[in-house]
């Protein structure tokens, strides 16, 4: 509930934070009448800040629409005719950069490769009848500010040592990929390549309402708590492979 009211408050502006006393109040009056702890208090005003921060971070200045930029790749997702290149330029803003697919062509990009793109900037669209699917909206929620339909993208480095020795586990993911595609339906490879790699993309619409429906999506997302249960399995065999409290924990972490 303090969530929710840190963003309707966010839609004030800055003004909002003067609703941070009442949350106060309202927290101190709880806890005196369920005798609960002054955590409860903080606790609500962290998520009251929490709430407010998220939505005045998605407030910003509509920026320029730059055709070239140079930038870094941090997320790359595989669509049927495109491939979605995510790049944070040198002011910090990211791009959505499309490139289409031609002919036998597959050109591969990588987190941390270093990019110069330049094509046709374009503004995100925005619904324009209820229950259609808001570009804009669900972009900018990711800080996401335009899309650029790429002409020319020029490699200029493959990133820093890090991601360049750890750049096999995308090629190993991508590997993966490719034999789900190659053994395996459409429908089946895209729900086992959501929950074993992580990657909706396939995901078939029709398919997607289903899994909502019947309460399954849980089952094809990669959530914390798959994570947390993982964690736990190599806590358990660190402890009984007698390896400390502290290291257990640090790697499982």
């Amino acid at each position: 509930i303090a969530l929710v009211a840190g963003v309707i408050a966010a839609a004030f502006g800055r003004y909002g934070l003067l609703c941070l006393p009442a949350v106060w109040i309202i927290g101190i009056m709880i806890v005196l009448w369920t005798d609960s702890s002054f955590t409860y208090v903080l606790g609500l005003s962290v998520f009251f800040v929490v709430g407010f921060c998220r939505m005045m971070a998605q407030e910003r200045e509509p920026c320029e629409l730059v055709g070239e930029i140079q930038g870094t790749v941090y997320k790359v997702q595989e669509k049927e005719q495109s491939v979605f290149v995510y790049v944070r330029d040198k002011d910090g803003r990211a791009v959505l950069v499309i490139v289409r697919k031609e002919g036998d062509e597959n050109s591969q990009y990588f987190k941390g490769q270093a990019y110069f793109v330049s094509g046709e900037a374009e503004a995100f669209s925005e619904a324009s009848n209820p229950g259609q699917f808001d570009e804009k909206t669900y972009y900018e929620s990711q800080g996401v500010v335009y899309k650029i339909w790429s002409k020319e993208m020029i490699l200029e480095s493959e990133g820093g040592f890090l991601t360049r020795h750890l750049r096999w586990l995308e090629k190993l993911k991508i590997s993966i990929a490719d034999f789900y595609e190659a053994h395996m339906s459409e429908e089946g490879q895209g729900v086992i390549k959501a929950a074993v790699l992580g990657d909706r993309s396939g995901f078939q619409e029709d398919l997607k309402e289903y899994y909502q429906k019947n309460g399954w999506m849980h089952l094809v997302v990669t959530s914390g708590l798959h994570l947390s249960f993982v964690a736990m399995e190599i806590y358990r065999r660190l402890r009984k492979a007698t390896v400390t409290v502290g290291i257990s924990t640090l790697i499982a972490v």
